[in-house]
């Protein structure tokens, strides 16, 4: 199974070209944690992350905690994608949510207003 940004909605550019827009943290209890960064106020209010797997049997669900289930067509949960979050300059939570298009999930991201 691969996770990848979407080339249609290119990545807001940061101010600082050391602070990468995607980052990959590996959690200690297994899993990872991808993160969409940007510093430009006119950012993107949604980005778009195609799931695939090998086999391209896969099943993507929202799920009650506003996270997205990754399924068999069985509906064997094969991974789980948590509820996003977000937050602005000052550390103000945004308001957030995924929305799921046929194998791609996407990060609506409600920014205007926020630092």
């Amino acid at each position: 199974m691969r996770l990848q940004p979407s080339t249609e909605r290119p990545w807001s550019t940061p101010k600082r070209e050391s602070q990468p827009p995607f980052v990959v943290q590996p959690l200690i209890e297994g899993g990872i944690r991808a993160l969409a960064t940007t510093l430009a106020t006119e950012a993107n209010t949604e980005d778009a992350f195609p799931i695939s797997s090998e086999s391209d049997s896969i099943v993507l669900a929202l799920n009650e905690t506003g996270g997205v289930d990754v399924e068999t067509i069985d509906g064997a949960v094969l991974a789980g994608i948590e509820a996003p979050w977000a937050i602005d300059a000052d550390g103000v939570s945004v308001p957030t949510h995924h929305r799921v298009e046929g194998n791609t999930v996407v990060q609506v991201v409600e920014h205007e207003g926020y630092a």
